[in-house]
């Protein structure tokens, strides 16, 4: 009787991941392509950034794992944004930036890593303070 038991919960188990397996994953498949990522030569300095996607997303910069930079409120295949410079403190003449977006059906994803060359000129800051 134990012996049937374990074998009927055996198998229910395998049937269920089977089931499990074959249900749609929630991923999202947008691929991300950066176009421009720099910031202008002369002052007042911006930051330009533009990229274009594989499906119409929302769109978001994140520069240095703390600022938010809203790209595209709408649905879009082509952003684009500038930011003036002064409105951020980096503490590095190097920032990283990756791009987040969100699909119609509300799944967000994440593009890879890139970086952010600042100007030579570029007073950095540290805790409030210049370096």
């Amino acid at each position: 009787m134990l012996e049937r038991t374990m074998k009927q919960i055996f198998y229910t188990g395998v049937v269920l991941l089977f089931a499990l397996q074959s249900l749609p994953a929630q991923e999202s498949e947008t691929d991300i392509f950066i176009i421009d990522s720099y910031v202008t030569p002369e002052k007042p300095y911006n930051i330009r950034i533009s990229f274009f996607t594989s499906d119409s997303v929302k769109s978001k910069v994140i520069l240095a794992d703390k600022y938010e930079l809203t790209v595209s409120k709408s649905f879009e295949e082509d952003h684009s944004v500038t930011a003036p410079l002064k409105q951020f403190l980096f503490d590095s003449t190097e920032v990283p930036f990756f791009v987040v977006v969100e699909t119609k059906s509300g799944i967000m994803d994440t593009g890879e890593v890139y970086d952010l060359a600042l100007p030579a000129d570029y007073e950095l800051q540290k805790e409030g303070r210049s370096l």
